[in-house]
């Protein structure tokens, strides 16, 4: 299992545990980005899936694009369901009924012969509303973790024409376009995530507010691939570690620089929440 991280320019060219976060401010924007996403999936052999605003047949004329589509979508290789046939949206997410879902989808597609699920699916309707959003970012982090063993690769699209604040959200994925957000903290196993990018005082917040609902499995971060890191973003750190080991849980930093045990150290933090690689 190998899952890529960094900077989206196009979305395609993605491997079978992939997630991405996609950002569109035209209409036309989304239906480029899914038909590139649900097209690279079906190559790969994976059966894709569509989700999003609007009926069917409008939905479909978006992915018009797509080689073989008609065909895909007959042989059920290719599968597309309107936001509410598969989102309670007058509901908070409940991330471990939702995870069941998808797991059931990924499960009988390998049943059937393909190679996971790649979903392509617009989140707006499900974050418009801020008061979604907490319970939004926890699901994408347990789904996140889901996908380091199964073989589900999704993009999440949302339009920043009626979203401007979902930077969180967006962190919480290992791939990023076609913007650069300033770090991503994402799942290497169901044990252990990823910490890269760049925190600083501008972006600890948004850093704690992806911690605070990261998976209470996660026990190990990895910061070995963090290229810069403050006294803020470090205290963010420390903060959540102090926070779960105050409710019995263990969290650990590995991979920690150089410059990133000195930056601890003059913040006088306990060492002993710095692994060694």
């Amino acid at each position: 299992m190998t899952r890529s991280s960094g900077h989206l320019q196009t979305p395609e060219g993605v491997g079978p545990f992939d997630h991405a976060a996609w950002a569109y401010s035209t209409d036309r924007e989304r239906a480029e980005a899914a038909c590139a996403w649900i097209a690279d999936g079906l190559r790969c052999g994976q059966r894709a899936l569509y989700v999003a605003e609007g009926s069917v047949d409008e939905l479909t004329s978006e992915l018009s694009s797509v080689p073989g589509v008609t065909q895909a979508i007959a042989s059920g290789a290719l599968v597309v369901i309107p936001s509410t046939e598969l989102y309670d949206l007058s509901a908070l997410i409940d991330a471990k009924a939702q995870l069941a879902v998808y797991a059931g989808a990924v499960d009988q597609a390998i049943a059937d012969g393909f190679g996971g699920m790649r979903v392509a699916a617009d989140i707006t309707p499900l974050v418009f509303d801020a008061a979604r959003r907490t319970s939004h970012l926890h699901w994408e982090q347990v789904a996140d973790r889901y996908m380091t063993d199964y073989p589900l690769a999704p993009i999440c699209m949302y339009d920043t024409r009626r979203i401007k604040d979902v930077r969180a959200i967006a962190c919480a994925h290992p791939l990023q376009g076609p913007h650069r957000q300033p770090f991503a903290l994402y799942g290497a196993s169901q044990k252990e995530s990823v910490l890269i990018g760049e925190v600083d005082a501008f972006s600890a917040e948004v850093l704690a507010e992806v911690l605070r609902e990261a998976p209470e499995t996660d026990e190990v971060i990895d910061v070995s691939r963090l290229s810069f890191v403050d006294a803020r973003a470090a205290w963010t750190l420390h903060d959540e570690i102090a926070r779960r080991r105050s409710r019995g849980r263990q969290l650990t930093l590995l991979g920690a620089t150089r410059v990133f045990r000195h930056v601890w150290a003059v913040c006088g933090f306990d060492e002993s929440a710095l692994q060694a690689a």
